[in-house]
């Protein structure tokens, strides 16, 4: 009997993803011919989609906007097609300038426990 080996990827670095226990148990059920086995997607080297490309390929209008200066004018190209039912799709991919969106530090905190607190002692 001929055997085939048949690689299989795995979205996810995490060794517990629900995603890895799938591709194990699904590889229990493979007939004795194939042998899978999992390529670590950690090897491969790193790929971004042409997201504009994608777009033109299913008839729709794509824009990459590389410069935060050139956001706003996007925005409003890609409002108007919507108007006229036209679907755009926008590949953002602008530098980060400023603090990261993990810390932000551009709004006023808010702490329901404190409101709370204000609201009781008056």
């Amino acid at each position: 009997m001929t055997t085939y080996t048949v690689g299989y990827f795995v979205g996810s670095l995490a060794k517990a993803s629900i995603n890895r226990k799938l591709a194990v148990a699904l590889t229990r059920l493979a007939p004795p011919q194939l042998q899978l086995r999992e390529i670590p997607i950690g090897n491969l080297p790193l790929y971004s989609p042409d997201f504009v490309k994608i777009a033109e390929a299913y008839g729709l209008k794509g824009e990459k906007v590389t410069r935060a200066a050139d956001l706003a004018p996007a925005l409003q190209r890609a409002l108007r097609s919507m108007r006229d039912g036209k679907a755009v799709v926008l590949d953002v991919d602008v530098a980060v300038d400023g603090a990261p969106i993990s810390q932000p530090t551009w709004y006023q905190r808010h702490s329901i426990a404190e409101i709370r607190k204000k609201r009781l002692n008056g």
